[in-house]
């Protein structure tokens, strides 16, 4: 399974690698949605991570250019903001999944469910 994580956090970065690690053939990591873009022209992950906050462009605009250049990847929003009115907007962007930077924990099964599923197919 091919990752992309992107947060301008170098330490979330290396937490949201260690728990893809196990499941990743390849990850790639950036700290913008503008660096993010300009991968993804050149790479298909399967898994992303986005950030909501980020220099430049925010992580649910991001997410809506993702989308539209990888229909089939799945996206995982990974943010400090615990609000629901975010949530939804996420899900209306593209996100799959929402998980709070305080627990992890949603993260690694939203990533071993992914490698079950990608893995059946």
């Amino acid at each position: 399974m091919n990752f992309l994580i992107i947060d301008d956090h170098s330490g979330l970065r290396a937490m949201i690698r260690d728990l893809a690690a196990s499941m990743a053939t390849m990850i790639h990591e950036c700290v913008s949605g503008e660096e993010a873009i300009e991968l993804c022209k050149r790479y298909a992950p399967d898994c992303i991570t986005v950030d909501l906050r980020m220099p430049g462009m925010d992580g649910l605009t991001c997410i809506h250019h993702l989308r539209l250049l990888h229909p089939s990847a799945h996206i995982a929003v990974v943010t400090q903001f615990d609000n629901d009115a975010l949530r939804a907007r996420a899900r209306q962007a593209g996100a799959d999944t929402y998980v709070i930077k305080d627990n992890l924990e949603p993260l690694q099964h939203f990533f071993r469910l992914l490698s079950t599923q990608l893995g059946d197919e």
